[in-house]
């Protein structure tokens, strides 16, 4: 099971990547961030599910003719 720590640790890694490669960039600097960000992307959805499946925040505006 994925603990909130496992991603806390992951999210530093990516943002250790991440400034890695803008002081260097490097294709390898980017390559390695890009992978890192879609590791932290999947952990989210797998901690969260699909968010496509929670309600709206707000309601959508409908406009009514008076």
């Amino acid at each position: 099971m994925t603990t909130v720590n496992d991603l806390a640790k992951l999210v530093r890694e990516m943002r250790v990547a991440q400034n890695d490669y803008f002081a260097k960039r490097t294709r390898s600097a980017l390559t390695r961030s890009l992978d890192l960000e879609k590791k932290v992307d999947r952990l989210v959805l797998q901690i969260l599910g699909d968010a496509q499946t929670q309600p709206p925040l707000f309601a959508p505006v409908v406009e009514v003719e008076l």
